[in-house]
Formats: structure tokens, C-alpha cells, sequence
């Protein structure tokens, strides 16, 4: 199953939330959790980010966070990976703390802000670590519900102002949402694509526009072009695109010393190609049955289009089983001046 999109503009609010690696802690102590917080009040703070609740468990957290600037990816990246080098040396540690890329679900604030902040303050009560969301003293709940002060860094105006202009009144209606939130069908019932809750007609909202403008105008389409480019950036593909490109055309090259109707190996990164002396599609045909997608080009030209994240393993069994076809397939009669002038493209030129 492909992952989510990561849907990023100005104002977005979203759920977020992240998993330790094979599911351990991600925090051992209170310390690490205040570490975490502090973490988390300097992003908070570099990236303009207004972060309506949270809740930190002990192998994952919760954050209900809007972004002014479309900056949640950059924020993310700076939030887990600034808390992982900090735990890492507390804990004399090395390695990933987190399990994979943060999970982000894009929230339309007018209809779903309240349910998902109640849902992220719920999680111990779920959870069965607590019988009432005031016990667990790691989460937004008390500074909302006013039983204790709030840090400057978390917004508790916005949820408090959909109840009440009253502080004092929006928090006791606020207590009483929360607790009649418990037992409740979860709100992840209703999710779209994976990525996005909200009323109907949210997620056609961010379909891209009939306009001309860049990827169509919208930002659910602008999504796939930054997801690619995150994607990208973060696990480090450019690199695996050289060191596999390399590794194939070396390969191909013992090949071209091994079948001298090998005439050229030739191309950049993970784009390469090998001309031959003879004609290439009976070649593409056999590949087929060994289960190889190569395709050729004008006539002589196997090409070879691997996916960005394809292994050191996966290209070096690609280039046995390419010897395998080299060798199986009836050569074909090399063309000559002679013959190319007797072809039936030739002889229709001639006339």
C-alpha cells in the first residue's frame, strides 16, 4: 500500500503522531518527556507553528498542530530528529528511535479541531494507563481545562474560544466534552485516502484547479510533486541512484566483454543503456520470460530503467539473469550496409 500524502499549505491543521522503531519507547523517564517538550516549544517557536494539543504516550506522541507558514514537514524533520540525537546521548545510544517518516492527517479546523484535540488528550484513558484524562500529567488536557498553567508555546484559546468567551465557562464545558468523549466510536472512521478527515466535500476542496498554474493548481496534486522531493531528500536516493548506477553499467560492461555483440554500454544514474550489433527485440522477448522489463529502442538499444530505491542484491541478480537471456536468445544476422539497403524500409525509401 502506497503511504499517505504529505498535503502542505498555509493554515493547514493536522494530526500528528509518531511511532518508536519495532514499536520500543520513546521515552524512558520524565526527563526524556520534558526534553521532548522543550523540543518541541523550539519548533513551535522557529516555525510559527500554533499547537492546539498533545499527548505523549511511551512509544509514540500526539500533537494537534496548524502551520501559518506550510512548514510541517521542515518542522517535523527538525522535532524528531533534534529529540532522537538528544535522547541518543542520554541513553549512550546510536541508530533510529523513531519507526519510519511521522504520520500526518490533514484536519478541516471549522468542523474536526475539537474531536481530534479531545481524541489526542483521550489516548491515556484508551489507553487503560488512567481512568480520567487528569491523571496523566503528560498531555495538553490540564492547561486546557485550566487545572494548570499553560506553557506559552501551546495554543489554548482556539479550543477554549469554541466553547465560551468565559474562560472560567469554557473550561468547564470544556471537561465535559472531553468526558463524554470517553467510549466514543473512533473519529478515524471517516478518514479520506488516508490523509484527510473532514466534512464532505473537504477532500474535493483540494483537488487541483482547471487553471493552468503549476501542477494544476491545487494542492492536493502540488502534494505528489513535494512528497516525491521529500522523499527524495530524506532517504538519501540521489546517492543509491549513483552507487546502483555505477554498479550496473560495471556489470553490464563484463557483459560487453562476455557477448561481443555488445557494441556500447553508455548512459547516467540509473538511466543506461547498451547498443548492440544486432538487432534488440528478440532480446526484450526473452527477457520477458525471465521476468525482466527492459525495453529497445531504435532497433539496437536495450534499455535499462530500474526504480530509484532498487538494492545492491536486486541489480546484481538483475545482471545474471540479463546473462541468462544474452546467452539463450538466437542471436540475430547482424545487419550489414548490404542487407540494411535490401530492408523493406529501404527499399520503400528507394521508390
Amino acid at each position: 500500500m502506497s503511504r499517505p500524502l504529505r498535503i502542505e499549505y498555509d493554515g493547514a491543521l493536522y494530526h500528528l503522531t509518531s511511532r518508536g522503531n519495532e514499536r520500543k519507547a520513546i521515552f524512558k523517564d520524565d526527563t526524556d518527556r520534558q526534553l521532548f517538550l522543550s523540543t518541541l516549544a523550539q519548533v513551535v517557536q522557529r516555525f510559527h507553528w500554533l499547537c492546539h494539543a498533545y499527548c505523549l504516550m511511551d512509544n509514540h506522541y500526539h500533537l494537534v498542530v496548524e502551520t501559518p507558514d506550510a512548514s510541517l514537514s521542515k518542522g517535523m524533520r527538525q522535532l524528531n530528529g533534534v529529540y532522537t540525537q538528544a535522547f541518543n546521548r542520554r541513553h549512550r545510544r546510536v541508530g533510529h528511535l523513531f519507526q519510519g517518516r511521522f504520520k500526518g492527517i490533514l484536519i478541516q479546523k471549522e468542523s474536526h479541531i475539537l474531536e481530534v484535540c479531545r481524541y489526542v488528550v483521550l489516548n491515556p484513558v484508551a489507553a487503560a494507563m488512567v481512568k480520567d484524562p487528569r491523571e496523566w500529567a503528560w498531555s495538553s488536557y490540564r492547561a486546557t481545562s485550566g487545572q494548570s498553567p499553560a506553557s506559552g508555546w501551546l495554543t489554548v484559546d482556539e479550543v477554549l474560544g469554541q466553547f465560551s468567551k468565559r474562560r472560567s465557562s469554557a473550561q468547564k464545558k470544556y471537561r465535559q466534552f472531553v468526558r463524554e468523549g470517553i467510549g466514543r466510536p473512533s473519529i478515524w472512521e471517516n478518514l479520506e485516502a488516508q490523509s484527510l478527515l473532514g466534512e464532505e466535500g473537504f477532500a474535493e476542496a483540494l483537488t487541483p484547479g482547471l487553471h493552468g498554474s503549476t501542477f494544476g493548481g491545487g494542492p492536493l496534486t502540488c502534494a505528489v510533486a513535494l512528497e516525491f522531493l521529500a522523499t527524495i531528500e530524506e532517504e538519501d536516493l540521489l546517492e543509491n541512484v549513483r552507487e546502483r548506477g555505477a554498479q550496473l553499467r560495471a556489470g553490464l560492461s563484463r557483459l560487453s566483454a562476455q557477448f561481443d555483440f555488445i557494441r556500447e554500454v553508455r548512459g547516467e544514474g540509473l538511466i543506461v543503456g547498451a547498443e548492440l550489433a544486432v538487432e534488440g527485440r528478440p532480446y526484450v522477448a526473452t527477457a520477458l520470460k525471465q521476468g525482466l522489463l527492459i525495453n529497445c529502442t531504435q532497433e539496437r538499444v536495450l534499455r535499462f530503467l530500474p526504480a530509484f530505491i532498487v538494492s545492491e542484491k536486486q541489480v546484481e541478480d538483475f545482471l545474471k539473469r540479463l546473462a541468462v537471456v544474452l546467452g539463450e536468445t538466437k542471436r540475430p544476422v547482424a545487419k550489414t550496409a548490404a542487407n540494411e539497403a535490401d530492408s523493406p524500409r529501404a527499399l520503400a525509401a528507394s521508390r
